[in-house]
């Protein structure tokens, strides 16, 4: 006699509404995997190969981080906000007179001395540079020189970002009166001005 192939738990989950889905247990989704699994030969294959991938959507949708948070891993680059204002040449060093933390990784600072040398910390590594503001108000970074840490799990992201928009030549916009963007192509990297210049 052939065997009575099982229902899709994971599809009926799948069918259920988002707040039941909100709250499945691990357990339940771990038995939905299980139930998925039991087909045999070539059919039973795809069956399992099937389950295993709705399982790990299941996963990723019920058990991701609330809405709002940034996840493990986020990267700093965010479209520039409309209505930013570009500041001009003679505006661009007086701004960056204080250390800037990236809005959404406190982690990451860079810091433009009045000296033409910067310093950063990209989350992962701490840096340092050269830069220059040049006629039209963007920053021409040099050479970044870095240590060579271990980033800890998702940190790379930031810290590519970070090193991304330096190398840009990016120019510098006023978002809010205590925000201040860097921004390249259309792209940006939201920053806070610190009360104070955090000293390294």
């Amino acid at each position: 006699m052939k065997p009575l192939e099982p229902a899709n738990p994971a599809a009926t989950v799948w069918g259920m509404g988002i707040k039941t889905q909100k709250t499945l247990s691990i357990a339940t989704a771990l038995a939905a995997l299980a139930g998925g699994t039991l087909g045999v030969g070539t059919a039973g294959a795809q069956e399992r190969s099937s389950s295993i991938d709705q399982f790990v959507q299941m996963s990723s949708s019920l058990f991701s981080n609330p809405a709002g948070q940034q996840p493990a891993g986020a990267g700093l680059m965010v479209p520039l906000v409309e209505g930013a204002t570009q500041l001009p040449n003679d505006q661009v060093q007086p701004a960056l007179d204080t250390t800037l933390r990236a809005k959404n990784n406190d982690k990451v600072t860079v810091d433009f001395r009045p000296d033409g040398t910067l310093t950063y910390n990209d989350g992962c590594n701490t840096g340092n540079s050269t830069y220059q503001v040049d006629t039209t108000g963007r920053l021409r970074v040099g050479d970044l020189n870095e240590t060579r840490m271990a980033c800890p799990p998702g940190a790379e992201v930031a810290a590519n970002d970070l090193k991304t928009i330096l190398r840009a030549g990016p120019a510098v916009f006023q978002v809010d009166p205590s925000t201040l963007a860097l921004a390249a192509q259309g792209q940006s990297i939201e920053f806070v001005k610190l009360p104070v210049r955090v000293v390294d």
